[in-house]
């Protein structure tokens, strides 16, 4: 297993156009803190579900640190190395900053129903469909049942048997759950009739056939849509702060 390099003194100072990172060597002797040994500990947990006693974290500390010591003395540590570690270091320590950005914005349950109430129209309940899918083997055959029932519909059981078609489901769905190529053909208001055949395979053509609409009534209850407002907002205050940091440093545009 490979283990990291706990790095000895490292330095951060940030500037204007990035972080510097200063490495160095260890001033004899080289020492290890309860703080390394827990830090090693946790990362090979989090890492590797790895379990290690406290003598032995210490010990993988103590060598890598040594060993780490070694290689800075001789200089091996070169420009390029140096500056992957300082890119690195630069997307972990944003990529903390951004989850405590996140942790650190709170939406009071007064400002949800705020939202709630003032998009109430967003949350008007779904109109439904009372449909029914019929499956045929022959696209012909759907082909000429779409046809012929939406200029016969009260003749729809006749011409089900004519062209071998099955209902393998009847039942009420919202309109919103419907997927695109369906929902696009419905009318509001209008009953009775058949959308276009959709080719499930070559054996398998669909045809969905509207009973009956039922236009929405009254809105979707504030708890229901609770968690989708606060994500919304807790996207747009994120998006809104994360703004606001980087045009602290980000150049205006002329």
């Amino acid at each position: 297993m490979k283990f990291f390099v706990s790095f000895l003194l490292l330095f951060l100072t940030s500037s204007l156009f990035a972080i510097e990172v200063d490495i160095k060597p260890d001033t004899p002797p080289i020492r290890v803190s309860k703080g390394d040994i827990f830090t090693l500990k946790n990362y090979l947990f989090k890492k590797f579900r790895f379990r290690i006693k406290e003598k032995g974290a210490r010990k993988v500390v103590l060598e890598n640190r040594i060993l780490a010591n070694e290689y800075l003395k001789q200089g091996l540590l070169t420009p390029r190395e140096k500056n992957r570690i300082k890119i690195e270091l630069e997307i972990k320590l944003a990529d903390n900053f951004v989850t405590h950005l996140q942790k650190s914005i709170k939406i009071s349950p007064e400002i949800l129903k705020s939202y709630y109430y003032d998009h109430i129209k967003e949350y008007k309940k779904s109109d439904k469909v009372q449909i029914e899918r019929i499956r045929f083997k022959s696209y012909q055959d759907a082909l000429e049942f779409y046809k012929k029932v939406n200029q016969y519909p009260k003749d729809k059981d006749i011409l089900l048997t004519q062209f071998k078609g099955k209902v393998i489901y009847q039942g009420t769905v919202e309109k919103e759950r419907l997927k695109t190529n369906i929902a696009s053909f419905l009318q509001k208001g209008k009953e009775h009739y058949a959308i276009p055949p959709i080719v499930v395979r070559s054996d398998i053509i669909d045809v969905y056939y509207i009973e009956k609409y039922i236009p929405s009534q009254g809105y979707k209850p504030f708890e229901e849509v609770k968690e989708e407002i606060e994500n919304k907002l807790h996207k747009q205050l994120f998006a809104k702060k994360r703004k606001e940091i980087l045009e602290k440093y980000l150049p205006k545009e002329q």
